[in-house]
């Protein structure tokens, strides 16, 4: 399936875009860039091909090649920025792009931050080409409703973070942990402790929804989505796939290819 045909540029690096509120059918993905999303909405949608439901205004952060599909909509922005830096290492970081539940609530405490959210009026450090990068996303992070993280919370959402870097080649618990310093106990601990899904099931679904945006995407062959992802054996991969979601590989790239046909792929224009 051949998705270039439609693709069209939501946004560029570092910089805010917003689409009127037609509510076309529309897919956001970014190989490179971490991207926030400012999405007001009454429905389903799909993130990671999960259907979840939300209600009004949210702000939805998706990491590198992570896949949202929404419909429906009255209002999207989205902005992105390349994960290097002080920027990723900060505790702010951590605790927006850490986070497996991925949306947010807003909060406004002064009359620019509600133009921006009630009128989506962009505010002047937005559009401003001597801003920095990063002053943006700081600014942006302003406007989430993020609570104080302990200790514990911090080390937890920095080896979900690093999931992210590395699940295409390191599938197991100890090589995450040993980043952070600890043993795969004390990093299953960690999840147990603030109530999030155990870190064995947190690589495992990163791993599948990378599969199945290549599957539904592409028509890579099977053992090539195997490789990429780092399986050795085409067969073991078609076992996992079939054990965590009902279907061979081959039946979800035939049942989703054909929903996505009603998509417009939004990608970063950088890439």
């Amino acid at each position: 399936m051949d998705t270039n045909q439609n693709n069209q540029g939501l946004y560029t690096a570092g910089n805010i875009k917003r689409i009127n509120g037609d509510g076309k059918p529309i897919v956001v993905t970014d190989p490179n860039c971490f991207t926030l999303l400012f999405v007001k909405h009454h429905g389903q949608l799909y993130l990671n091909f999960q259907r979840m439901n939300i209600s009004g205004y949210r702000v939805i952060a998706l990491c590198p090649d992570e896949v949202l599909m929404i419909e429906n909509y009255e209002m999207l922005m989205g902005f992105a920025f390349r994960g290097t830096g002080a920027l990723i290492k900060s505790n702010t970081f951590l605790k927006v792009f850490g986070k497996p539940e991925k949306f947010f609530e807003i909060k406004t405490k002064n009359k620019e931050q509600r133009r921006f959210t009630d009128n989506f009026v962009f505010p002047e450090r937005l559009t401003d080409k001597k801003s920095s990068n990063e002053e943006k996303v700081f600014y942006l992070f302003e406007l989430l409703c993020l609570e104080e993280a302990t200790e514990d919370e911090l080390r937890a959402y920095l080896f979900v973070t690093q999931v992210h870097f590395h699940y295409k080649m390191q599938h197991r618990i100890g090589f995450y942990a040993k980043l952070l310093g600890v043993t795969s106990k004390k990093a299953t601990e960690l999840f147990m402790a603030i109530n999030i899904p155990n870190p064995h099931h947190f690589i495992k679904t990163r791993i599948l929804a990378e599969a199945k945006k290549e599957l539904a995407f592409t028509d890579n062959h099977i053992s090539s989505i195997c490789y990429e992802i780092g399986f050795n054996d085409p067969a073991y991969f078609a076992r996992f796939f079939r054990k965590n979601t009902g279907m061979s590989p081959g039946e979800f790239r035939k049942q989703w290819q054909k929903k996505i046909l009603k998509y417009i792929i939004y990608r970063n224009n950088s890439t």
